[in-house]
């Protein structure tokens, strides 16, 4: 038996209530140690999630912006509408999907995104110019395409602060 424990119990007069005490707070500390890192760890991936759809719906914020920017100073093929509706169509439904699956969040992207493709596909503008260079919308058109890009941009605004409060499924 090693002397120094036996010296260290004896010296200090430890009874077995003073042991159960010692262990009681030892087993405390080491729950709350053990619940901290859990808990952060949980935290942080949680965090990288929400940054990531975050992410995700800036970068749909940042291709609209291009594509109604190159729209309007009329740079935009006719011919090219359609595929880059049906790509962003794409890109919306499955972050939208994938955004439902993790959080308790109902995202309405897809809703505005189709206003606007109907708007744009539907105008005789592009129709009428469908095989030309370019085409120019009308200043009706472009004030209803104002309207919908702004509660787009909105809905946007919204989900990024209804990720932000959201907790996992």
């Amino acid at each position: 038996m090693d002397t120094t424990a036996v010296s260290v119990v004896h010296y200090s007069g430890l009874q077995l209530s003073n042991i159960i005490a010692i262990i009681n707070i030892l087993v405390t500390i080491g729950i709350a140690v053990w619940i901290s890192i859990f808990v952060n760890r949980n935290f942080t991936t949680l965090r990288a999630v929400k940054e990531y759809f975050i992410t995700e719906d800036q970068g749909i914020r940042d291709q609209y912006n291009i594509f109604l920017e190159t729209v309007y100073n009329n740079k935009f093929k006719p011919n090219e509408v359609q595929e880059w509706f049906k790509i962003m169509t794409i890109r919306i439904d499955v972050f939208e999907e994938f955004l439902k699956k993790e959080f308790k969040v109902h995202p309405k992207l897809l809703k505005h995104h189709n206003k606007i493709k109907v708007l744009i596909t539907g105008s005789e503008e592009l129709n009428a110019n469908y095989k030309s260079e370019t085409f120019a919308l009308l200043t009706e058109t472009r004030t209803e395409l104002h309207k919908i890009h702004k509660d787009f941009n909105s809905c946007q605004t919204k989900l990024v602060i209804d990720i932000n409060k959201a907790s996992r499924k």
